[in-house]
């Protein structure tokens, strides 16, 4: 690392973690409440670096929190809203860039006036599987 900036604007470029982009992630499933719900997710996860990207002119998405934790690692937390009112998704957790690839750990918890959904953990990771 060197002391010398890297942008005009006279600030250290953070590290480079991974290329901009999509990126499908493998994943375990931790757990899923009520039973039945593991059907309901997708084959991978898609992952959008820089993350903020992921939010940015997206009006589903609110309260966006987005904390460096370490050297490409970042603590998040968000509120998902569906088509339907009163009903939303909060995630949080941990995401990641290693030399394996993408890594962390997602908490998807279902909020609804009524009916009940399902609340998922996963676990992120090529070793995931």
């Amino acid at each position: 690392m060197d002391a010398a900036p890297d942008t005009d604007a006279g600030l250290d470029a953070g590290p480079s973690c991974v290329e901009a982009g999509t990126y499908d992630v493998p994943y375990q499933l931790e757990s899923a409440t009520p039973t039945g719900c593991e059907g309901s997710l997708p084959e991978t996860v898609p992952i959008i670096f820089p993350l903020e990207e992921s939010f940015v002119g997206d009006p589903r998405y609110s309260s966006l929190t987005l904390t460096s934790i370490g050297t490409c690692q970042w603590a998040f937390e968000y509120e998902e809203d569906y088509p339907f009112p009163g009903t939303s998704y909060r995630s949080s957790g941990v995401i990641g860039v290693g030399v394996h690839g993408v890594f962390g750990r997602v908490e998807s918890n279902w909020l609804a006036d009524v009916a009940p959904g399902c609340d998922t953990v996963i676990v992120l990771g090529a070793g995931a599987r």
